[in-house]
């Protein structure tokens, strides 16, 4: 970008060069994740799972965390509220089992 814009012939500064570099530091890490998470998805449907809420109804949903089954492929998806308190419940039960283990 800063290429074009000296090509273009527009005037630069440090602070037009820092804004360009900010710029491009914030979104290629965006491009990785939204890569990434296509990149999950995918292989989730190829292993007959899935663990996002609103999609793929006709897999099995998983807990994010353990993995455990909590919809059956073609039921209906569970409401918000329902699987954000699985979540909640996951967390807590990670977070009693980590503390059980400290020596």
């Amino acid at each position: 970008m800063t290429l074009i814009m000296n090509n273009s012939g527009m005037p630069q500064s440090w602070f037009t060069n820092t804004m360009v570099a900010c710029m491009a530091a914030s979104v290629i890490p965006v491009i990785v994740l939204i890569n990434w998470c296509a990149v999950r998805e995918r292989a989730e449907k190829r292993a007959g799972y899935t663990t996002l809420r609103t999609s793929r109804n006709e897999l099995m949903q998983r807990d994010p965390y353990l993995g455990r089954v909590i919809r059956l492929a073609g039921a209906t998806p569970l409401e918000r509220q329902r699987f954000l308190q699985i979540i909640a419940d996951t967390k807590a039960q990670m977070t009693a089992e980590a503390t059980t283990r400290k020596p």
